[in-house]
């Protein structure tokens, strides 16, 4: 399972397919498991290179316990991280 450090907490994050980048992002209390398990993945991976992310605190990302943790301006870069999935991806 691939992660991202988002000052010391694991985003985790899933890359499948091949194609232009789409970032696939669930919704409130879910994780990029539902995009499997609705067939998304499968129906769109042929056309795409789709990443997948469990939102903090969600599926298999870290679950901090101080709310602190879950305010925007700590969240900032784990929004941005996927740039850093496409250099790795394409090298």
């Amino acid at each position: 399972m691939p992660y991202v450090d988002n000052n010391g907490i694991r985003i985790h994050y899933q890359v499948e397919g091949e194609g232009p980048p789409l970032v696939l992002q669930h919704g409130f209390t879910s994780s990029m498991r539902r995009w499997y398990l609705h067939g998304y993945v499968d129906a769109m991976k042929s056309a795409y290179q789709l990443v997948l992310v469990d939102a903090r605190g969600h599926g298999q990302s870290d679950k901090p316990h101080d709310p602190a943790a879950y305010d925007l301006d700590s969240q900032k870069f784990s929004i941005g991280f996927s740039r850093s999935v496409w250099h790795i991806r394409q090298r």
